[in-house]
């Protein structure tokens, strides 16, 4: 499985996936919303990813299953994220702008991206050091994110012991820009 390392070759990865598309002669653009790395990576800079982590907005045969696993892109983050919920979140979500023929790539907002790592079940040390190292929290509206953060965490299970803590977060970013000056 190859790396994406940029924001270059994740677009250049959807490019290819939406030409090998048009022998598909859909009826309807494949809507998906990119989570994970390869969000944070659209956002920001960041850390190399192996995959493209989305929410699928329509149903996959086994064929355009099969090619969206060739080009790694995978449905994963529907059984890792809590909150905030597709419904809430949807609607805060910004178009990719490339003029696809067969795809409609969505990104979440900051704050939304940011909530799917504190809220993340695959354990906390991976997404928190995510959220650490990389400069989208210096990007989003903290006051924003707080609130959400704050109204999330009432309904999710175990809140103080499965999640990443945002005050923690916090801290620990400050401790990391205050090394890079």
């Amino acid at each position: 499985m190859e790396k994406f390392y940029d924001k270059k070759d994740v677009i250049s990865k959807l490019i290819d996936l939406d030409q090998e598309l048009n022998e598909y002669n859909l009826p309807y653009k494949l809507e998906f919303i990119i989570f994970g790395g390869t969000a944070f990576m659209l956002h920001a800079e960041f850390r190399a990813t192996l995959d493209i982590d989305a929410i699928f907005n329509f149903q996959a045969d086994k064929r355009i299953r099969a090619l969206l696993y060739k080009y790694n892109v995978n449905e994963s983050m529907r059984s890792v994220m809590e909150v905030p919920p597709f419904e809430e979140f949807y609607p805060r979500c910004q178009l990719l702008n490339i003029p696809f023929n067969n795809l409609r790539v969505l990104l979440p907002s900051i704050e939304d991206l940011i909530l799917s790592k504190l809220f993340s079940s695959r354990g906390i040390d991976k997404d928190g050091q995510d959220l650490i190292n990389s400069d989208l929290i210096d990007q989003c509206d903290l006051d924003k994110l707080k609130k959400m953060y704050y109204d999330y965490k009432k309904y999710v299970i175990f809140p103080d012991y499965r999640y990443n803590d945002l005050e923690e977060i916090l801290i620990a970013r400050e401790k990391v820009k205050m090394k890079k000056k």
